[in-house]
């Protein structure tokens, strides 16, 4: 049941994008490190270590924020010291060299000091609850960057990648085959999936000949020519597939997007939010 899941799972991801093999065998190449020695030398690694290092800078944005609060009048003052020394211990792992060892190390001595006790009538219950919660929200967020990629020596993750890839080549081996006989049994029903519909849109508006391209079709530009504007509302819930047809009937110029990617807590449908980060930058 779990495999199964994992299957489906896999399947549906690939289907949010509009070279769903493609996808699946450059998933594949992500686990083949034989040759590398050290997790810098992991293609991805470099931009897995940028994300990992702006969550520690959001979190100490969460520890300024406390500390703000304790100078203002009714401040719980007395924490001061400790969200002092946090941003210190912070700051130190913000600025270790950026490599994947280097922050490994700086992790090792990371600690957490406890709140100095506050109290007095001249402190506001509020704003003392409030610098906890800053500080839990912070504290939260870099135990989670430790514990998840700097709890073991870099040298076991390159290990577990050349031990996985084989696995999951077998694995991306089933969901090709799973896609082959789920798309017989819905040709044999007469019957579509919405994920369907998007990649058989996206089939007529792109020249067979150019499937990793996306050279626009005789349609495509049919529609390029009619629309003066498109609008698109939530755009931070659009996946690959959806932008992919977008950009083929506006040729990408006339083309106006508006959402937030903050409310996001799950994905609509696969969106891919980092789609509307890159328009926002």
């Amino acid at each position: 049941a779990r495999l199964q899941k994992l299957v489906l799972k896999l399947y549906d991801f690939s289907r949010s994008h509009p070279a769903p093999r493609q996808w699946l065998e450059k998933l594949v190449d992500k686990y083949r490190v034989d040759s590398v020695q050290k997790m810098e030398e992991i293609p991805w690694a470099a931009s897995l270590l940028d994300e990992l290092r702006s969550e520690l800078r959001d979190a100490r944005s969460l520890l300024e924020e406390g500390y703000a609060l304790t100078q203002v009048p009714g401040g719980p003052y007395p924490y001061a010291e400790t969200l002092t020394n946090d941003l210190a211990e912070l700051n130190r792992l913000i600025e270790a060299d950026a490599t994947w060892l280097s922050l490994y190390n700086a992790f090792q001595s990371y600690r957490v000091s406890r709140l100095k006790p506050c109290k007095g009538d001249d402190i506001d219950a509020c704003l003392k609850d409030e610098v906890k919660s800053f500080r839990e929200r912070a504290i939260k967020r870099i135990n989670k960057v430790r514990d998840d990629f700097f709890s073991r020596e870099p040298a076991d993750f390159v290990q577990d990648l050349v031990e996985f890839a084989p696995i999951i080549e077998t694995l991306v081996e089933i969901v090709g085959e799973f896609s082959d006989r789920f798309d017989r049994a819905k040709f044999e029903k007469g019957v579509l999936e919405f994920s369907d519909l998007e990649h058989l849109c996206l089939q007529v508006l792109t020249e067979p000949s150019s499937a990793e391209t996306r050279i626009p079709s005789e349609a495509a530009k049919d529609f390029q020519h009619q629309f003066v504007e498109v609008l698109v509302d939530e755009y931070q819930d659009i996946n690959f597939v959806q932008e992919a047809i977008i950009q083929l009937i506006t040729g990408g110029n006339i083309t106006f997007m508006v959402g937030d990617v903050k409310p996001i807590s799950y994905r609509f449908r696969l969106a891919e939010p980092t789609l509307f980060l890159q328009k926002y930058k």
